[in-house]
């Protein structure tokens, strides 16, 4: 069964919702520890910012036409990503929200390096 893109959305935007309303937000109003415990604490801080940051990256590669590509694969959305091949998305999280953008993949550059040169003469 093939879901609708728009279900795919709906169900990530209320997932993020519930983790910056009630996690992010509030943590410092909702988690009070002990001095000993502080590490742990900041630790689950980080574990609330990742869902976040990569939630809002799936969702905007979603939004921007994503699909299923090598080992990444989007249940409920037919074929393979072609529109991002040679693309690079970037995401970023400030301020309590998360935005991608989308750049064109630079090319892999030409190395004169020591290592480059005796590999390749190795190989040959």
């Amino acid at each position: 069964v093939f879901a609708d893109n728009a279900l795919i959305d709906a169900d990530i935007t209320e997932t993020l919702k519930n983790l910056a309303d009630k996690e992010y937000r509030d943590f410092d109003k909702t988690y009070s520890v002990p001095a000993e415990y502080l590490s742990e604490a900041m630790i689950n801080r980080d574990v609330i910012i990742t869902a976040l940051t990569y939630l809002s990256a799936i969702r905007d590669y979603i939004a921007d036409g994503g699909k299923s590509r090598g080992s990444y694969m989007i249940a409920g959305v037919r074929g393979i990503d072609k529109k991002h091949a040679g693309k690079v998305q970037y995401t970023s999280f400030d301020g309590g929200k998360a935005s991608s953008r989308f750049t064109k993949r630079r090319p892999i550059p030409k190395s004169e390096q020591w290592f480059e040169k005796v590999y390749n003469k190795f190989v040959k």
